[in-house]
């Protein structure tokens, strides 16, 4: 404890936070109800709960971003437009525990890759590969985040988010194909390279032609490192200019009329059409700067490039073919192609295996839901519970989207052929563009209506309503 409160100290005084051990002590010993307003834009953005928070034996009271939203004090405020705004710097601590997370799955799954390469990869084919696989290792990373956040009693949604996305997920599908043969050839060679391939939670750049990973030189290093402070700094004013100009932009985690949010007359409605494109350009820069951010620490760690997680899906792509083949989170989607496409393509028609692609994306996000937005037992009894707190999930929702992602696609390759569009790519590109945002809200929903993306604002530098504590 003596530790972490010099941590607290030294990262205060270096202005990497604004968290006091006067605030710690807050929190530890808050009421057990949540204190929250959906409207940033009134100035109330403080999230509160600690009752029965973390294991219950009292050592969570030292790591509070895993289970608040945003509890900074502001390094100097101004008045703009009748508002008083602060200007907060970044939390240190939300990424030094955020790091220490990560690192602690890494580990489990390097555990994991010994049984996984001599019961799966040398048997691979046998009955042994599949009853470890599907008897053991699937199963265990299935409900493995899930057990961490209720014992943790995590509740911040961006810390669950990353529990659950990046190693778990990445082991699942690493899993499936190594069981049918699709791993990468130079990480299967021997037991080492196959630890750094299934522990690692980014992809490192191989070279086939030498046979040897691609070292990350300085150079290398200090152009990742700009890019990743550039991308921190832009969705960190991104973030500014929604919780500040609420009145012209859509409110994150406000809550909502269910059945008008899934009603026609809104999925196809010019609203729906706008605030879809703001959020999903949202979550697209949430996504990419994490991505950042994970190659960079990972490109320190073992001196390899990595490659890219997202190549701007938004701004490039030409068809939504391109957008989730080729561009959008480069990661999963290589893996769902090794992992589902190949194993189906062996046994079924081309458009089996992407119909296949596509619903397995669909159950993999509905169990992702699950462990995000899924509250804890105690907040449940809660009477304060408050919708956009404890989201009471649609199931089936993202399937629905993924689902129509695929028929979009279909009909995209079936009937609108791009030489048809060569003359008008952009009135292809509105046109696909709009109909997939009419799916949109089954998938957006639970990130929007929640604190997905306020849970995050302490990891980055933003000017925000002054926070009511």
């Amino acid at each position: 404890m003596e530790s972490i409160n010099r941590i607290y100290d030294w990262s205060s005084s270096f202005g990497f936070a604004t968290w006091s051990k006067e605030a710690s002590h807050k929190v530890a010993n808050a009421s057990s109800s949540w204190s929250s307003s959906a409207s940033h834009g009134e100035g109330q953005s403080l999230w509160t709960n600690a009752n029965g928070m973390g294991m219950k034996d009292g050592w969570t009271q030292n790591f509070p971003h895993a289970f608040m939203t945003d509890y900074r004090t502001p390094l100097f405020t101004f008045e703009f437009n009748g508002k008083e705004l602060g200007f907060y710097s970044i939390s240190f601590m939300y990424w030094t525990e955020m790091l220490v997370i990560m690192l602690f799955e890494a580990m489990v799954a390097v555990a994991f890759s010994v049984l996984v390469y001599r019961m799966i990869v040398k048997k691979q084919g046998t009955a042994v590969a599949y009853l470890v696989g599907f008897g053991l290792v699937i199963p265990f990373w299935v409900f493995f985040p899930s057990m961490v956040v209720d014992w943790m009693g995590v509740r911040n949604k961006l810390y669950r988010f990353c529990m659950a996305a990046v190693t778990p997920s990445l082991c699942v599908f690493r899993t499936t194909e190594a069981m049918y043969g699709f791993s990468p050839e130079h990480a299967i060679t021997s037991q080492r390279p196959f630890m750094v391939y299934f522990g690692s939670p980014m992809v490192a750049k191989f070279d086939k032609e030498k046979g040897e990973f691609v070292k990350a030189s300085n150079d290398y290093l200090w152009e990742k490192l700009f890019l990743v402070a550039r991308s921190f700094a832009f969705l960190g004013m991104v973030y500014s200019i929604f919780v500040t100009f609420p009145e012209y932009l859509p409110k994150l985690g406000a809550e909502y009329d269910e059945a008008e949010w899934y009603s026609i007359g809104h999925l196809v409605s010019k609203k729906n059409m706008y605030e879809s494109f703001l959020y999903t350009a949202i979550f697209q820069y949430t996504l990419a700067t994490s991505g950042d951010g994970g190659n960079f620490v990972s490109s320190l760690i073992t001196g390899y490039e990595m490659e890219p997680f997202m190549t701007n899906p938004m701004g490039e792509s030409e068809t939504l073919a391109e957008f989730w083949g080729k561009r959008w989170n480069k990661l999963i989607q290589t893996l769902l192609k090794r992992g589902i496409f190949k194993p189906l393509r062996a046994m079924f028609p081309k458009w089996v295996a992407m119909a296949g692609c596509f619903t397995v994306s669909g159950i993999f996000h509905e169990w992702l839901m699950m462990i995000i937005f899924a509250p804890l037992p105690e907040d449940v009894l809660n009477e304060n519970c408050a919708q956009n707190q404890c989201y009471k999930l649609i199931y089936g929702s993202a399937l629905a989207f993924f689902m129509w992602m695929g028929v979009l696609i279909a009909c995209e390759m079936a009937f609108l052929p791009r030489s048809y569009f060569k003359k008008s790519p952009f009135f292809y590109k509105v046109v696909m563009g709009c109909a997939a945002m009419v799916g949109c809200p089954f998938f957006m929903a639970p990130y929007v209506h929640t604190s997905f993306f306020t849970d995050g604002f302490l990891g980055y530098v933003m000017v925000q309503p002054v926070l009511q504590q």
